[in-house]
């Protein structure tokens, strides 16, 4: 009798497990569909890196997204990519470099690039969980390699409208990242050139092709 309890208890676990990776993932196809056929999104962040449980670094910006182009500001940079290259102008520089981002490098600027991850390597699990006076799905991943580069990744996504309000990681050396999102807009597609850097707005501004 015991045998057969402790095989019932064991079969329920997995079935839940089961069950919350499908609720998982279920949420980020929500998302990433919300993101995917939005003409263009617009919204304002809060990066910050933390040391222990102190925050380090934090930087502000905002973000336009439009399919696989987007725009960066920050205190810091200013970033443009059109879906093939990329023009990074650091605050105050009087150059700007030209490049064409890896995957790896867009998941740096584009926190929604992160959401690729569920689809490989990642074990999912989800639970809802209050934050900013609304009800959010959060979806857990954890890495089935411990030597990845993200080791795990948080994700609250508004249980209604999809957007993503916070994003937590932490990397290969134990370091976690918190991005808190916010003033979340749908726009009309904008052309391709408020994706690529606007020469004319920066004379004298130096290109430096790094391609």
């Amino acid at each position: 009798m015991r045998k057969t309890a402790l095989l019932f208890v064991s079969l329920f676990c997995h079935a839940l497990a089961f069950g919350q990776a499908d609720k998982a993932r279920a949420v980020l196809d929500a998302v990433a569909e919300r993101i995917r056929t939005a003409p263009a999104m617009s919204l304002s962040f809060v990066a910050s890196t933390f040391d222990g449980h102190d925050i380090a670094t934090t930087t502000t910006g905002t973000l336009l997204l439009s399919g696989d182009r987007l725009r960066l500001k920050s205190g810091e940079a200013t970033v443009w990519y059109d879906g093939d290259e990329m023009w990074t102008m650091l605050d105050g520089a009087n150059e700007v470099n030209l490049s064409r981002p890896t995957a790896d490098e867009l998941q740096t600027i584009n926190p929604y690039a992160l959401l690729a991850l569920y689809q490989n390597g990642y074990h999912l699990s989800h639970t809802t969980a209050p934050l900013r006076g609304r009800t959010t799905d959060e979806v857990t991943l954890r890495a089935a390699n411990p030597t990845a580069e993200i080791n795990t990744l948080i994700v609250n996504a508004d249980a209604v409208s999809r957007d993503i309000l916070c994003l937590r990681l932490r990397n290969a050396e134990g370091q976690w990242v918190r991005i808190t999102a916010a003033d979340h807009h749908m726009l009309a597609a904008p052309g391709n050139n408020a994706f690529r850097f606007p020469k004319r707005d920066f004379p004298g501004i130096e290109i430096i092709d790094l391609r």
